[in-house]
């Protein structure tokens, strides 16, 4: 029988592999799943040195398709976390960490935006293959 962690880390996989196979399966052409995966692999990197708003601002303030995405995998998994860390039914993700105040509520968002995007980029690795040598 599987325990509380073991439902989560499940539940994070679940997720990602979805969301990443819908991706790939529509087709959005080589250049944007290069792009998809690149963001994927750099975003973990970018909430430690910046700060998970900061990250998710500049994810917001981008054009491409690959970035809107990614921020949308992420609002999917949040809305189906079990810990319910934060409500999305009501408000954006981004404007609630805006509006957060609670230090450990937001470590502990950014923690579990980590370990789903640790999932996420080990399914962009394994589903996109690209001749972009920096992907």
């Amino acid at each position: 029988m599987p325990n509380n962690r073991q439902q989560l880390e499940q539940g994070r996989a679940s997720i990602a592999y979805t969301r990443v196979k819908e991706f790939v399966d529509s087709k959005p052409g080589e250049n944007v799943l290069g792009e998809y995966k690149s963001y994927s692999k750099k975003f973990p990197m970018m909430v430690k040195t910046n700060g998970l708003g900061a990250a998710l601002a500049f994810i917001c303030s981008k054009n491409p398709k690959a970035y809107k995405r990614l921020y949308e995998d992420l609002t999917v998994w949040l809305k189906e976390d079990k810990k319910k860390i934060v409500n999305l039914e009501q408000r954006d993700l981004l404007q609630q960490i805006v509006d957060m105040d609670d230090a450990a509520r937001y470590r502990a968002l950014t923690n579990e935006v980590l370990a789903f995007m640790n999932w996420h980029r080990r399914f962009t690795e394994g589903m996109i293959k690209t001749n972009n040598p920096q992907t």
